[in-house]
């Protein structure tokens, strides 16, 4: 799932916002138990791209960062006990 991520990332870099979301649709479906701080450091990256001028303005970009940020509150890391929650927007 770090490909589909950087995949998601790369359409990003190419102001390709809808296929970078559809990319990411695997991704969103994935129980908490698999979302590992590998692909959590990954779609850091996606969500900052998200910030940049040419794209933090358009709706799209701000709901995808929401659901980006909440898929990583519920990550295998938030199931031990104990632990801190991982945030993708920091």
């Amino acid at each position: 799932m770090e490909a589909t991520a950087d995949l998601a990332l790369a359409r990003l870099l190419d102001d390709d916002l809808e296929s970078a979301a559809t990319t990411l649709g695997p991704v969103f479906e994935l129980p908490p138990e698999k979302r590992v701080d590998g692909l959590l450091s990954r779609l850091q990256g996606v969500r900052r791209q998200l910030t940049v001028p040419a794209l933090h303005r358009h709706r799209e970009a701000t709901a995808l960062g929401r659901r980006l940020e909440d898929f990583g509150r519920d990550s295998a890391r938030s199931t031990l006990p104990g632990s801190p929650r991982y945030e993708i927007g920091t």
